[in-house]
């Protein structure tokens, strides 16, 4: 079962008790990365967006004050509509280590920098140990099973994997607990 380092209190869904499920993404489809990368969001682009955004309203804000014209002109406001009409050509994120999101209304995972991808919701459960101190409370996919001992913990459903046999572990619906994968033995 291991060490609950988030001693209940964190990367648990506070709604439902499940765990937020952790595996690497070298443990998933080729075609996975590609999916999250094309319709997924770039979270250090936005990120970025934002700290553009806070300088230029910065900017903006100093300029209107020394002119008088920050009584009717939110500078926030305005940086907005800066930001909107950049053109972003010059932006480069950080390769294959780019933390994204991705949300296809089955699974809502992260990845996080180090190369690993956080299941933050899913219509599907197993039961996996808990993750070592680098995420507390978290379940660990890779070593998940029927280990009924272990806790609730959302995971990927089989198709994110190479081939039906590729998922290493079975799964559940969250809702009805109705047992929807078995991997061969």
């Amino acid at each position: 079962m291991g060490i609950d380092y988030g001693m209940g209190q964190t990367n648990i869904d506070k709604a439902t008790g499940m765990r937020y499920g952790v595996i690497p993404m070298n443990d998933l489809s080729s075609f996975a990365w590609d999916d999250i990368l094309a319709s997924g969001d770039d979270l250090d682009f936005e990120a970025y967006k934002q700290e553009c955004k806070a300088s230029i309203a910065t900017a903006i804000g100093n300029a209107l004050e020394e002119l008088g014209l920050d009584r009717g002109n939110d500078a926030e406001e305005l940086a907005d509509g800066i930001v909107d009409d950049l053109e972003w050509d010059g932006y480069e994120n950080t390769g294959d280590c780019a933390r994204y999101a991705y949300d296809d209304g089955e699974v809502s995972v992260e990845t996080a920098s180090d190369g690993d991808v956080w299941v933050l919701k899913s219509l599907y459960y197993t039961y996996a140990p808990f993750c070592s101190p680098c995420a507390p409370g978290a379940g660990y996919l890779r070593d998940a099973g029927t280990d009924d001992s272990n806790p609730k913990v959302y995971c990927l459903p089989k198709d994110w994997f190479d081939d039906e046999q590729g998922c290493p572990y079975p799964y559940w619906t969250v809702d009805g607990d109705e047992l929807v994968f078995q991997p061969a033995a």
